[in-house]
């Protein structure tokens, strides 16, 4: 491609991009002062939201080109947003219909950071597959396939409910582990059916976590949910790596306490988790009006 033909490139696919915001000309402001615009979804292309753990999982390496690779097949560009987010453009719309546990889809009524359109890092919120031509967008289909197999490849399953993978564990299943390590709880119980109990209830807590932490990474970070939730999680994630036995049968009644509660903790809040507001990169409506009414001088698009 000619240089002239590559500047006229350029220039078709920021016009494409501005074009989702009623002032163009604010985005060609932010990216002239080296800052990123914040344009409105639903217009031009929804976003999907991938966790850069599940896309490291699918490329089986977190190195820039083991990523790439994966990503270069979704078909249309990628954007890579701190702390750790992969933002694939798909077409407006596919917000509405998405449905995976593990990874939200946002549209109309949210807006996202949208760096320059030359801007590939190797820092800050950059293209880690920019865009080839305007209007070219990532295949939903493609998507949903590189998230599942990231989750697959973490070792991931999930419970009973709406959602693309298989039901690996049931509700029913949980609930009837709960009751007895409750049972044991109360009577004295020998060391080995303390210990066969508790296994059994980190094999759930293991099924539950990561549509967990998927949900709670879906919140606007540190923010007044997303803390206590977060901290709550590392606990959880910390006593399901203890695996030291325990000295006595005492010990062993107070671990499978930890752990009953920990796995009813996660099946009432989190047992057919998705994320409803996923909100760590992208901006909602509200969000936008908030921020500018408390800053009436910073342009959108400003960090603070």
């Amino acid at each position: 491609m000619s240089a002239i033909n590559a500047t006229s490139a350029a220039a078709a696919i920021g016009r494409w991009l501005a074009s989702s915001i009623r002032d163009p000309e604010s985005a060609y402001r932010d990216w002239r002062d080296g800052r990123p615009a914040v344009l409105a979804l639903g217009v031009q292309f929804d976003a999907v939201k991938l966790p850069q753990r599940l896309v490291n999982a699918a490329a089986g390496a977190p190195e820039r080109s083991a990523v790439t690779t994966v990503l270069a097949p979704l078909g249309g560009p990628v954007i890579w947003s701190p702390p750790g987010w992969y933002l694939a453009l798909v077409p407006a719309g596919t917000a509405a219909g998405w449905d995976l546990p593990y990874a939200g889809a946002l549209g109309q009524g949210t807006y996202l950071t949208v760096p320059r359109p030359d801007r590939t890092g190797p820092a800050g919120i950059h293209w880690a597959v920019p865009p080839a031509h305007a209007r070219t967008l990532c295949s939903p289909g493609a998507v949903a396939r590189l998230l599942a197999d990231g989750h697959r490849r973490q070792g991931g399953t999930r419970v009973t409910g709406p959602g693309a993978t298989p039901a690996l564990v049931s509700r029913a299943d949980i609930e009837d582990a709960l009751a007895k390590a409750a049972a044991l709880g109360t009577a004295r119980a020998g060391e080995a059916e303390l210990g066969a109990a508790a296994e059994r209830l980190r094999t759930h807590i293991a099924a539950l976590l990561p549509a967990a932490e998927a949900h709670v990474e879906g919140l606007w970070p540190g923010g007044p949910e997303w803390y206590p939730r977060r901290s709550r999680l590392d606990s959880i994630r910390h006593n399901l790596g203890e695996h030291a036995p325990a000295l006595t049968p005492l010990s062993a009644q107070v671990r499978l306490a930890l752990l009953h509660r920990d796995c009813a903790y996660l099946l009432e809040h989190y047992g057919n988790a998705r994320p409803e507001d996923p909100r760590g990169g992208p901006v909602t409506r509200d969000h936008q009006e908030r921020r500018v009414a408390a800053h009436p001088h910073r342009r959108a698009g400003e960090s603070g």
